[in-house]
């Protein structure tokens, strides 16, 4: 591999010379009959050529000497297991560069909003974010994970700044929000939710039962409308199984459009906060269940 890298490069510099020959050539045959004063242009308009090609020559061997590198360094590992993993690795970063020339990263969530909170520093309007909870676990991470507590910090720290911050949460857990009711359960989620309230954090509120298609239902955040970081739920452990983030303009426009319509049809924390248990409800509910028992009791 090594040998046929450093063929490439003999070849390459070969066809610049004989370009460079062909040129002189037919310089020379058009203008067999110049002045002097022409034949000073041509020399100085051939040694123009000849240093352009010189600098272009340097910049391709250099572009190829980084890549023969990494192609040598395969090269000198002798195990053939650790050769294919070198291999693996290579693609790997080769994919992630093609990525990358698309405007997307992937990666896995703690390395996300490492950068996530790097970039809330240079925040110069608004962040609008949204939350998917599908258990209590998917609250509690706001005092339970470090990395989550610092971005939570930093989100702190923007509206500080006289920044907006907008965080949609899309409960799916009754053991916090019953959707009959309305009413919120779990303290511990009361007070998360009710600290964001405290911090200045617009929040919005709105039951999984309330979407109009299933596919609102997702975890992202847009920073001042010029990136949009799409997190991809995982197990209760993990949280996140992958984050991409992307500057591509269709996908900013997708999530904008998604984030108004889910602020639409969501409400307030306040109306979440201040709601009373309906006790018609539970009364319909007793009534139900003593109707049951009365019907099983007469035989109906």
């Amino acid at each position: 591999m090594w040998c046929a890298m450093n063929k490439i490069k003999e070849f390459c510099s070969e066809i610049i010379i004989i370009s460079l020959s062909i040129c002189a050539g037919l310089i020379s045959m058009l203008y067999s009959k110049i002045t002097p004063g022409e034949q000073y242009l041509v020399w100085s308009l051939g040694a123009l050529i000849s240093i352009v090609v010189a600098l272009i020559k340097r910049d391709i061997v250099s572009r190829f000497d980084k890549k023969i590198e990494i192609y040598r360094l395969l090269e000198t590992i002798g195990d053939n297991e650790l050769r294919l993993l070198g291999l693996k690795f290579f693609n790997e970063c080769k994919h992630k560069i093609e990525d990358l020339s698309k405007g997307i990263y992937t990666g896995n969530y703690a390395e996300i909003f490492t950068q996530a909170i790097i970039r809330l520093n240079h925040v110069k309007d608004k962040v609008q974010a949204t939350h998917v909870v599908s258990s209590k676990k998917h609250l509690y991470i706001f005092e339970e994970s470090p990395i989550l507590m610092n971005y939570y910090t930093e989100n702190v720290n923007l509206v500080k700044r006289k920044k907006i911050f907008e965080r949609i949460f899309i409960i799916d857990c009754p053991e916090i929000i019953d959707p009959k009711d309305r009413i919120i359960r779990d303290e511990r989620c009361k007070n998360i939710l009710q600290k964001h309230k405290n911090d200045k954090i617009e929040v919005t509120i709105i039951l999984r039962d309330d979407l109009q298609s299933p596919d609102l239902s997702e975890d992202f955040i847009i920073f001042d409308n010029s990136m949009v970081q799409i997190e991809r739920l995982g197990t209760i452990n993990d949280i996140y199984r992958q984050v991409t983030f992307s500057k591509r303009s269709f996908d900013i426009e997708y999530y904008q459009n998604k984030f108004t319509t889910m602020k639409h049809h969501g409400q307030s924390l306040d109306k979440f906060l201040n709601n009373k248990i309906d006790n018609s409800y539970y009364a319909e509910k007793l009534n139900n269940i003593l109707s049951f028992s009365w019907s099983k009791k007469v035989g109906l």
